[in-house]
């Protein structure tokens, strides 16, 4: 396998209704030489992956 194969070995049932979304945060203090990171994980209601990542990217976005 070469490092440019992507496995996805996930299965999503046709009629699910939730999503698990992985939010991360970089905290960037002035003085500080490190940066602080969370993740968060967030349960997410949609009628496809699709739409649950369409409709919760914005997210992401707003944090900048």
């Amino acid at each position: 396998m070469s490092s440019e194969t992507v496995l996805i070995m996930s299965h999503i049932p046709p009629d699910a209704k939730w999503y698990l979304a992985e939010i991360v945060e970089e905290f960037r203090i002035e003085s500080e030489p490190d940066n602080i990171v969370h993740t968060n994980m967030v349960l997410v209601r949609a009628d496809s992956p699709e739409e649950a990542y369409r409709t919760h990217l914005p997210w992401g976005k707003k944090a900048r």
